[in-house]
């Protein structure tokens, strides 16, 4: 079966930073048609902002996400995965969870998402 290391070869880096907006972020998310982003200050990952983020805490709470920033709607500490550990290790922490997405760790930094989608293609 391998480690998640697999899954990430190859796979673009993309993250938001706290600052940023929430129609920045919701626009990342649209152009490369992915479901959430890891949320990084000073090369930790310290959230991370989904679809249902986007929704529930913005759209549906009449916020603005013009001047809405990442870092109030997003969740903090998010649960993470290593990239030497495998995918049923990461389907078990996502069921534990209950998430969609892990940021996946390689040395304690950002290496790359792991989405549902990706475990389920595996």
């Amino acid at each position: 079966m391998g480690t998640l290391n697999r899954l990430l070869n190859g796979q673009t880096m993309l993250t938001a930073r706290p600052e940023q907006t929430v129609l920045e972020a919701a626009q990342i998310l649209a152009t490369h048609n992915i479901g959430a982003l890891p949320v990084v200050a000073a090369g930790k990952v310290v959230g991370i902002v989904s679809e249902r983020d986007l929704i529930g805490r913005v759209v549906a709470s009449g916020r603005d996400p013009k001047t809405t920033s990442v870092e109030a709607i997003m969740t903090k500490n998010p649960v993470t995965v290593d990239a030497a550990q495998t995918p049923v290790d990461a389907i078990h922490l996502m069921r534990q969870h209950k998430c969609r997405h892990l940021p996946a760790l390689r040395e304690g930094k950002l290496a790359g998402m792991i989405s549902l989608r990706d475990l389920i293609e595996v």
